[in-house]
């Protein structure tokens, strides 16, 4: 029986992004993602929206995999909110937990970073961001 060399990504991520294409380079993994999720609460006004008028896509950074930098390229949603009283037209998805709603890398890695930050010199954890 032969021995498999691939690691399923799929299970670190949230069930509602699915991993559908990983391109690696010598220095770098880029991590496909498409959301699951077709429904969404407006952050404005709390009413659940179901319809979405487009994609977009961010490109956050996450924890390093065997000393390569992973970038997440997470394809999500746009909604129209249909409250007539809210004053937030549109809006755009989160991954509460996992991606915040501005953030250019994952909660996960911001955590490791203030970590680092907290426990070394700011030297030091400039030297080590540099190569997450």
């Amino acid at each position: 029986m032969g021995v498999t060399n691939a690691i399923n990504l799929q299970s670190f991520y949230p069930e509602s992004l699915k991993v559908t294409k990983i391109v690696e380079s010598e220095h770098n993994i880029t991590v496909f993602l498409k959301s699951l999720k077709h429904q969404h609460t407006c952050q404005s006004c709390g009413e659940e929206m179901t319809y979405y008028h487009g994609t977009y896509v961010r490109v956050v950074q996450d924890l390093p995999i065997l000393g390569k930098s992973v970038l997440l390229n997470i394809t999500a949603y746009e909604y129209d909110c249909v409250n007539s009283d809210c004053e937030q037209k549109t809006f755009v998805e989160d991954f509460n937990g996992f991606v915040s709603k501005h953030n250019k890398m994952t909660v996960r890695c911001e955590d490791f970073v203030k970590t680092l930050a907290l426990q070394t010199s700011c030297e030091g954890a400039a030297m080590i961001c540099k190569y997450i």
